[in-house]
């Protein structure tokens, strides 16, 4: 199996898992904490966020990232997590499967 094959493996394996996480925080009711399993599964992004909009502009935040108020909690989670995730897929598949050439 070469390179790309494996990189391009894991990202795709990395957003099945994504849907499945996607359509269980779907499922539940806006007061849960299935949310919390959002920001695991998006950490790098969730962290980089966090520094940059915390530490680095000084504003005090609170999940979801993307306070979208006309889309609701859900939307505004899912929002978050489609753009979270396929940025992640995207460097999971570029840093395993290096470039295409």
């Amino acid at each position: 199996m070469t390179r790309r094959r494996v990189g391009t493996f894991i990202a795709a394996a990395y957003l099945l898992v994504a849907v499945v996480i996607g359509v269980n925080f779907l499922m539940t009711p806006p007061d849960s904490f299935t949310n919390i399993f959002i920001l695991i599964w998006t950490y790098p992004v969730s962290l980089a966020l966090l520094w940059l909009l915390h530490k680095g502009l000084g504003i005090a935040v609170s999940f979801p990232f993307l306070p979208v108020t006309s889309l609701g909690y859900h939307g505004a989670n899912m929002l978050y997590f489609v753009l979270a995730t396929l940025l992640i897929a995207f460097a999971l598949r570029r840093i395993i499967g290096g470039k295409a050439s």
